[in-house]
């Protein structure tokens, strides 16, 4: 049986279509870059994709996010029933997507963890850094 896993990517904002398609919008591709701290973000948005083996479904998860200097956000994430997998099929994939709004940004590292009936997925999740000003060009 192969290990449950977990990545997140951070968007400003998402749409999804009526076919289930989720289109991001301002995707984080490195670290937050903030011009000073602390410094307000409107809204987060933190998408997940996890995975487990289809003989191996989660029961129960639960999402903590702790920004720098602030305390943990959870949320408790219903699970949707799953149909059932072909015989060739050896993972199951969820994605989530989990809002974050008004959060006062301030250097350092964001911590992300997935906790499931089985245990802890820590995600590896972007650090927040400073803006650096633009080198002065002759």
């Amino acid at each position: 049986m192969a290990e449950r896993a977990a990545f997140v990517v951070i968007a400003d904002d998402a749409n999804t279509s009526f076919n289930g398609k989720l289109n991001l919008s301002g995707i984080y591709t490195q670290d937050l870059a903030i011009p000073a701290e602390p410094f307000l973000a409107n809204q987060l948005l933190f998408v997940f994709h996890l995975e487990t083996d289809v003989t191996d479904p989660f029961k129960k998860l639960e999402v903590e996010i702790t920004f720098p200097g602030e305390q943990p956000r959870r949320t408790v994430v219903p699970l949707p029933p799953f149909p059932a997998a072909p015989p060739e099929r050896t993972r199951q994939t969820i994605t989530l997507t989990i809002p974050c709004i008004y959060v006062q940004l301030r250097l350092g590292k964001i911590d992300v963890k997935v906790t499931h009936e089985k245990g802890t997925i820590n995600v590896v999740a972007p650090w927040i850094t400073q803006l650096q000003p633009p080198a002065n060009v002759s």
